[in-house]
């Protein structure tokens, strides 16, 4: 069953690549646009680089941010989950607390 979704999203991937390279046809705005930016001369490479560190950092940032939080909470509330365990059942075996904690982890799968 899977081989059959990765097929039809790998034919459907080369008939829009197809139509792409071989149909469309670029907008008068993008031929306009690099028109412009080869009549305002080059900015040096040095320059283009730090407009783009400048543009993207923010962005990167939050996006590292947003990623370690996620990873924090869907993964961090696990490391210690034997501790809780511990907690709320003082007599559980060691094996039947690690029988818990596979449980709930394959239930948020």
């Amino acid at each position: 069953m899977h081989a059959l979704m990765y097929g039809f999203g790998a034919i459907m991937c080369v008939i829009m690549a197809t139509y792409r390279y071989t149909l469309l046809k670029l907008s008068k705005l993008f031929e306009e646009e690099k028109a412009i930016e080869r009549n305002l001369g080059k900015v040096s490479s040095q320059r283009a680089h730090l407009i783009s560190i400048w543009h993207y950092i923010p962005r990167l940032f939050v996006g590292s941010v947003g990623w370690i939080c996620n990873d924090f909470d869907f993964y961090g509330n696990k490391l210690q989950q034997n501790v809780f365990l511990a907690a709320l059942f003082p007599g559980a075996t060691p094996y039947l607390q690690q029988q818990w904690i596979a449980s709930t982890l394959s239930s948020h799968c």
